[in-house]
């Protein structure tokens, strides 16, 4: 029996483990591991017998080693933990915002209107530092978009469609007391020459002229002149004369108003001359008078000529006409000459769109 008992304990603790091309053989006793007494031979080997394994190195052999993170893993590891920090921390604000403006333990609106203040005197600081933290503004570059806003309404102004007027041209000779480059010593010329009984009128042209009377020949012009020089003045005869000439008017103009105002401005240059050779050079009345009628019957009118964008400058010829028409009829010469003198100086100075 002591034979039997003792076969039955070594064959009950025997186990048989196997790994690839290995085996052991493991036996327990007493909670000990005990070393198998037959080993196998690795026959891919140089011939080498292994050593017998115990059962914590097979445990330590079958264990993956651990591998160590790559630095690409450690970035993420970071950001995820910035992140779960972030959404933790928003979490944390907002239940304390809900709990400052709605708290379970008050009742009424009072507690929630004190929480709205609380929380809203928190953002308005927070706006507040954001703002100051914003650079200032750069004058130099709103004066830039200025500097272009101005630049494209000029462009604008220019590429309003334009045509051309045709003005007549003209020839007369002029006592000239002098030329001016401002108004006002041109005035006190005239000022000056009216105390001495000689009437004179402001031509705008090359600067501020003051003439005393016109005539169509040079000749007739220079014995105005030498009268005037026996009372101790200097005036020189000058030519006081416009060539035919194109001025821009508004493109828009119907071209019958165009026509109607070309044909107007001969007419006046011819009764101007009509009436400068009655005054000056012994020319008939009935001339200036048929050719002043003519001038004033063939004025197109205010609608017209305000189609042309220069009806300002037309307006004024127009008054002087009439006014020397009012002093041909009443034969007074001193007047007539000087809105014939203004008359010359408006039809010479029509510059058209560009005044």
């Amino acid at each position: 029996m002591a034979e039997a008992g003792a076969q039955t304990k070594t064959q009950s603790s025997s186990i048989l483990v196997r790994l690839g091309d290995k085996e052991w053989e493991l036996h327990e006793a007493g909670h000990q591991e005990r070393q198998m007494s037959r080993v196998a031979v690795d026959f891919r080997s140089t011939g080498t017998v292994d050593k017998p394994i115990s059962l914590e190195s097979l445990r330590r052999s079958t264990v993956a080693p651990a591998i160590p993170p790559t630095r690409r893993g450690r970035q993420k590891g970071k950001h995820r933990t910035v992140l779960t920090g972030f959404y933790r921390l928003t979490a944390e604000l907002a239940t304390y915002v809900l709990r400052t403006i709605f708290p379970k333990q008050a009742r009424g609106s009072l507690a929630s209107l004190k929480g709205g203040l609380l929380v809203g005197m928190v953002f308005g600081c927070l706006a507040m530092f954001l703002f100051h933290q914003m650079g200032p503004v750069d004058t130099v570059a709103v004066q830039d978009a200025t500097s272009t806003t101005t630049n494209m309404v000029s462009t604008s102004a220019v590429t309003v469609p334009r045509t051309m007027l045709s003005v007549p041209s003209f020839q007369t000779y002029a006592v000239n007391f002098g030329s001016y480059s401002s108004l006002g010593e041109a005035q006190a010329e005239v000022a000056m020459l009216k105390k001495r009984r000689i009437p004179a009128v402001i031509v705008p042209i090359q600067g501020f002229q003051v003439v005393s009377s016109v005539a169509v020949h040079q000749e007739d012009a220079a014995v105005e002149a030498k009268s005037a020089k026996g009372s101790g003045l200097n005036p020189v005869v000058k030519p006081l004369a416009s060539h035919t000439r194109q001025i821009p008017v508004l493109g828009t103009s119907d071209k019958g108003a165009l026509q109607e105002t070309e044909a107007w401005l001969s007419e006046s240059s011819s009764a101007i001359l009509a009436l400068t050779a009655w005054l000056s050079d012994n020319g008939r009345i009935e001339d200036a008078q048929l050719a002043l009628s003519n001038a004033l019957k063939d004025y197109p009118g205010d609608s017209v000529i305000a189609q042309t964008g220069i009806s300002d400058q037309l307006a004024k010829l127009q008054a002087s006409l009439v006014a020397a028409n009012a002093a041909l009829k009443a034969h007074q010469k001193e007047a007539a000459m000087q809105h014939v003198i203004a008359s010359l100086g408006q039809l010479a100075s029509l510059s058209g769109m560009n005044a």
